[in-house]
């Protein structure tokens, strides 16, 4: 019961969060505009900002492991790979891509980051922090070659689009924030306090507007209209996808701090982002959508067991 109380603390305000951000929209007390607004901030501000601030004065001696690196974007690949070829043979080309993204992409800045801080204390963030651009760059390279080989909308060859999107993601806010924060780290120059106390605020306030952001970003209305595709997306990304990494990192000896940035990152629920990426990539938007309310709404029953059990079996 102790090792599910802990879970369940770490896990549920994030949703509640999420809940709040829904029913603003749902009163009428923010419209889209006021969301879309919300999220361009959180992604060209905040979030550049709050990895900066966690790398800046970081000890990065010790937060840097290749080895973990190197198992998660293998171990993502891998899974993806496996699950394009099972789902090609169930669903229609017009809709794989989507499905297959929103069945392996996750949320990790957003959601698993925080959580890893919540579960393993504020000293593990900058290992996790440090894990981001490994997990950003394998995602978005790997929809880049989804939705090129299975959408229509895209007509340039697969060989000359992987560079330009290589290197637009070494301009996003993202990278260039965890960029700077390295920079400056080792650079050994300090922020004025003044300064440092600015980064810490927006360091603060950070996850709260992009869950905030994510609640209202959610839409019911039309997942009837994709139950059965939206619920087999949910499947592989809150259940297969964890166990397809979480399984093979155990027995590969990886546990405590290592174990958990490897179990949230897969834990976490589809990423808000699936969404701009399907609909401008020729995928189905509507679908997308519908896969990251269920994906969201769903990750709550999963990610609270999960860690409770990895959690007794003394893992993490």
């Amino acid at each position: 019961m102790e090792q599910f109380l802990i879970s369940a603390n770490t896990v549920v305000p994030f949703f509640l969060i999420m809940a709040v951000g829904w029913g603003i929209v749902k009163i009428r007390l923010a419209d889209g505009q006021f969301i879309d607004a919300l999220n361009r901030l959180v992604f060209f501000i905040f979030l550049p900002v709050n990895l900066f601030g966690h790398l800046h004065r970081a000890d990065l001696t010790t937060a840097f492991n290749p080895r973990l690196a190197a198992f998660c974007v293998i171990a993502t690949v891998v899974a993806f790979l496996i699950t394009w070829f099972v789902a090609g043979r169930f669903i229609e080309r017009s809709k794989l891509g989507t499905v297959v993204q929103a069945g392996y992409r996750g949320n990790y800045i957003i959601m698993a980051t925080p959580m890893i801080a919540l579960l393993m204390g504020e000293a593990a963030l900058p290992k996790a922090v440090l894990m981001a651009p490994f997990f950003v760059s394998t995602y978005s390279t790997l929809a880049a070659i989804l939705f090129i080989t299975t959408a229509e909308a895209k007509k340039q060859s697969l060989g000359k689009m992987i560079p330009s999107i290589l290197i637009g993601l070494f301009k996003t806010p993202i990278f260039l924030g965890v960029l700077a924060g390295l920079l400056f780290n080792l650079s050994g120059l300090r922020l004025p306090v003044m300064a440092e106390r600015g980064v810490d605020y927006m360091v603060a306030i950070t996850i709260p507007a992009a869950l905030l952001g994510i609640g209202g970003t959610l839409r019911w209305d039309k997942v009837r209209h994709h139950l059965k595709l939206a619920a087999a997306a949910m499947a592989i990304k809150n259940v297969l996808m964890p166990l397809a990494l979480i399984i093979p990192a155990v027995f590969l000896g990886f546990r405590d701090l290592e174990l958990a940035i490897i179990a949230i990152a897969a834990l976490s629920p589809t990423a808000i982002v699936s969404y701009a990426t399907a609909k401008n990539m020729g995928g189905d938007g509507e679908l997308a959508a519908s896969c990251l309310v269920f994906s969201n709404a769903a990750a709550l029953f999963t990610i609270v067991p999960a860690l409770t059990i990895l959690g007794l079996l003394h893992l993490m």
